[in-house]
């Protein structure tokens, strides 16, 4: 988007906006809509007529609007009351920086767009050529020119977003009991069978038991990430799409990010214990211990990669990162793939397997 300047300046060279001639509100509606035409509405057009507008929508567009604004419409459409320059551009500097932290780079970029374009000319005061300053780093930072800095807080504050973290925690515990209740099962079908004096099933033989559990495991623990992900978010009070397609998109990412990585943390479990001549870890040594924990870090990073084929092979959200976006999205993913680890096994701690 290219905001649409005025064609008059004030007494000091500055930018006349908001004025009679270009309002807050087609400023809003340029902002909301990301393109020339903006809602339909005026240079001159008032408060109300934005809302007019935004209502007469269709219902799934307004649906798209209101979750690319997660939870501000309202505070964006507030802004189309203010006059006052300053207290206006400062506002849309507020709101952007709360579409940041919920991963809204979108729009948060448009309404840096437009404050630097309005707001950076010698002539403009003070205060509000800092805004356009701030405006300006912030899309340094989103276009990738940003400071070590402004990466590391972003790579912070989305490492422990409270929703990931939970998200991770419920699916590792779902998982787990899953992956351990369907082996029981196996298992036990075995020790009957063996009791019988009849040759055991071919699932429950090794490897096979433990690669039928680990898929039972994945098959619920992708949609358990997926809807605890969007709960949390919710619980914040983030605005979310609950439409169908948005529902399929997360529950196929969740698929793409689990399957992998699971596959590939079992084949380096698997191969440790075999190279190493353990049927299970119970009883093994320390430094057996480390040597089996080493290979399945070796596989989760092994799996992250391939999540991120088949993420950006598919054009998804993913697409086209830059190598930073890359390693930071892996490292961060890393250290929460981890962090799943640890609720799963501090609520269920092994037990002894039937026939095990």
């Amino acid at each position: 988007m290219t905001p649409i300047l005025p064609s008059t300046r004030d007494a000091n060279g500055c930018w006349r906006a908001p004025s009679d001639e270009i309002s807050p509100a087609f400023l809003l509606s340029r902002i909301l809509t990301g393109n020339e035409e903006g809602l339909s509405v005026s240079g001159a057009a008032a408060a109300s007529d934005l809302r007019r507008a935004l209502n007469a929508l269709p219902a799934t567009q307004r649906s798209r609007l209101q979750s690319e604004a997660a939870g501000h419409l309202e505070s964006l459409l507030s802004l189309a009351q203010e006059r006052e320059p300053g207290t206006f551009f400062a506002g849309l500097m507020d709101v952007a920086r709360a579409l940041e932290t919920q991963e809204r780079y979108e729009m948060a970029g448009l309404i840096y767009m437009t404050v630097v374009a309005f707001n950076r000319a010698p002539g403009c005061a003070p205060v509000r050529r800092d805004l356009a300053q701030r405006a300006q780093a912030r899309l340094d930072f989103l276009s990738g020119r940003g400071t070590w800095r402004d990466y590391g807080e972003l790579f912070l504050r989305q490492t422990v977003d409270p929703s990931d973290l939970v998200a991770f925690g419920v699916a590792g515990v779902v998982g787990r009991t899953v992956r351990f209740a369907a082996l029981s099962r196996i298992l036990r079908t075995r020790t009957r069978f063996a009791a019988a004096g009849l040759p055991a099933p071919w699932v429950s033989r090794e490897p096979v038991s433990r690669l039928v559990a680990g898929w039972a495991g994945v098959t619920m623990e992708a949609p358990a990430f997926a809807m605890a992900s969007r709960a949390s978010q919710t619980l914040q009070g983030r605005d979310l799409d609950w439409s169908s397609d948005a529902l399929d998109r997360d529950l196929r990412n969740a698929y793409l990010l689990f399957v992998p990585t699971r596959a590939m943390m079992s084949a380096g479990s698997l191969l440790a214990r075999r190279r190493m001549g353990l049927a299970s870890m119970r009883g093994a040594t320390l430094r057996q211990r480390l040597a089996h924990e080493g290979a399945v870090q070796v596989g989760i990073l092994g799996g992250l990669y391939l999540a991120h084929l088949a993420q950006t092979s598919r054009g998804g959200p993913h697409d086209s990162p830059s190598s930073f976006e890359s390693l930071s999205d892996g490292a961060r993913l890393y250290l929460q793939f981890n962090a799943l680890r640890g609720p799963a096994a501090l609520f269920l701690r092994p037990r002894r397997l039937p026939g095990g």
